[in-house]
């Protein structure tokens, strides 16, 4: 039930969800934030994909394996829209160079403008 829920409010409110939380646009700010779920994603498309199509959005080097200067990264930070803000999307990326930083995190911040 609750699943459902989440899913009527994609489909009817602006929403912007990056992977592990829903978050919910009311009228003073961003607020209700609810639990993804792997049907959200199927039927929401990553932003990020959307502009960025055939290139690796990598978010993510493990420290383990050399996988920062190898370029060997995952992708585990997705910002999907609803289709209320979809045409909004503007610009999106990933900050790469934050990761190659001394003592950076193992992720870097995925990013979009909306207009």
């Amino acid at each position: 039930m609750a699943k459902q829920g989440i899913l009527e409010r994609l489909k009817h409110g602006p929403v912007l969800g990056d992977g592990g939380y829903l978050l919910e646009l009311e009228k003073r700010g961003w607020v209700r934030p609810g639990p993804f779920t792997p049907e959200v994603a199927i039927i929401y498309p990553d932003a990020l994909r959307e502009l960025h199509p055939s290139e690796p959005m990598f978010t993510f080097w493990d420290y383990k394996r050399n996988r920062w200067p190898r370029d060997a990264g995952l992708r585990l930070d997705h910002l999907l829209l609803s289709p209320v803000l979809a045409p909004r999307l503007t610009k999106a990326g990933v900050h790469r160079k934050m990761r190659g930083e001394e003592g950076a995190s193992d992720h870097a911040p995925a990013w979009i403008i909306l207009r």
